[in-house]
């Protein structure tokens, strides 16, 4: 007979043993997938964890665990996420945070199976970090998300949901949290608008993208908002750009002596008509002085062919606007890359980057989820490839020349 005493140690000794048999079967429990998260991950440190309650959109019962890893670089560790985790999504809304020295990305949309999300990550030296904020925008693509210098936070508007409806609400991020805007003055809801922060008039402003209306009948946009920070006022312009959306947008300061530049350049994107299943590619180039658009009469030889422009930048650096985009070879999309440069008079093209080869090492796989961002902390113009569900995406630098996979 058991002592009072012994009693205690024989009831631990059960429950190793039972504990031993349950993993010799191979049923040791997992862990739930809503206390899985992934934190701040430091090169050359351990993976670290940390148990939070993710707020996003419903996920699968036992989602699969996805391993995110960028070869022979410090600057994106391997972390290990659940697969609705990847930081890279297709349609996601993503900008340059100054005042935080970080990309921001939120939002998205994920494959195999399909579904949408409202996550917000983050970008920066230390690789990817996942945010848990106590408020978010319902899960969506296609919404568009610029940085207001003035307000020193991130503006994010518009896009649209797995019904396929579009919004038209107003969010701010400031680095910890999302919060609604309800301004007195709205746009009219759209997904994939053209929105950019007017450094000149320091002023946020939005154009164009595409809608549907009762009938649930699309149609494109070529309206002009303004965002103060407070409330939307239309601007009444006399000469707009055609409807259109998924245009490229960028602020451009003065660029050379020969240049003095200073304005909103836009550049393409879908539009043109009526047909939405096979809307006209825009290669038109256009600029925004704070009152009115202005379209730059450029011969056919001088503007970019591109049929995906996938985005443009400010080069701090070299003082010239960057154009990234694609166009289809052999009917396909994605198979050549285009760089082109804007100085504030012309287009020029790069020779040694406008056409690589996909069996050169330098080779970057553009693809139309893609975004690029110029990251003001490098110094350097980055672009993120679309993850999927089981890969969260490529990690490229443009340096001179020469792009370079992180």
């Amino acid at each position: 007979m058991l002592t009072r005493c012994a009693r205690p140690f024989a009831v631990l000794v059960l429950v190793l043993v039972g504990c031993l048999e349950l993993i010799a079967c191979g049923e040791v429990p997992t862990p739930s997938p809503l206390a899985l998260s992934t934190a701040t991950v430091r090169p050359g440190s351990a993976t670290t964890r940390a148990t939070t309650t993710i707020a996003s959109v419903s996920a699968p019962t036992t989602p699969a665990l996805t391993t995110i890893s960028t070869p022979s670089t410090p600057l994106v560790p391997t972390v290990l996420v659940r697969s609705e985790d990847n930081p890279i999504h297709s349609g996601a809304a993503m900008a340059y945070d100054a005042s935080k020295q970080r990309i921001t990305t939120f939002g998205g949309k994920l494959y195999e199976p399909t579904r949408y999300v409202n996550t917000t990550w983050t970008w920066d030296s230390k690789g990817w970090q996942r945010l848990q904020p106590a408020h978010f925008p319902s899960v969506r693509v296609s919404a568009s998300l610029v940085y207001d210098a003035v307000q020193r936070h991130l503006v994010l508007f518009g896009g649209r949901g797995p019904n396929e409806e579009t919004f038209n609400d107003t969010w701010i991020w400031d680095g910890q949290d999302w919060l609604q805007k309800r301004p007195r003055h709205v746009p009219p809801a759209r997904n994939d608008p053209a929105l950019v922060y007017d450094a000149a008039h320091e002023q946020v402003v939005l154009f164009g993208g595409i809608t549907s209306n009762q009938q649930n009948q699309a149609y494109y946009l070529n309206d002009t908002w303004i965002w103060d920070g407070q409330d939307w006022t239309q601007k009444q312009v006399s000469t707009p750009p055609p409807p259109r959306f998924h245009a490229a947008i960028v602020f451009a300061p003065v660029l050379t002596s020969a240049a003095s530049f200073n304005k909103v350049l836009l550049f393409g994107g879908y539009g043109g008509g009526s047909n939405l299943t096979n809307p006209e590619v825009l290669n038109d180039t256009w600029t925004w002085n704070g009152q009115d658009w202005h379209q730059e009469n450029l011969p056919a030889a001088q503007k970019p062919f591109v049929d995906n422009p996938i985005g443009l930048v400010y080069d701090q650096s070299r003082k010239v606007v960057v154009l990234l985009g694609s166009n289809g070879v052999g009917g396909q999309l994605a198979k050549v890359n285009r760089v082109s440069y804007w100085d504030g008079l012309k287009w020029s093209s790069d020779p040694q980057l406008t056409y690589l080869d996909e069996q050169k090492p330098d080779y970057v796989p553009w693809n139309e989820g893609g975004q690029v961002i110029y990251d003001e902390a490098r110094q350097a113009i980055v672009f993120f490839t679309l993850g999927t569900s089981y890969s969260s995406g490529e990690i490229w630098v443009l340096e001179a020349h020469t792009w370079r996979k992180l």
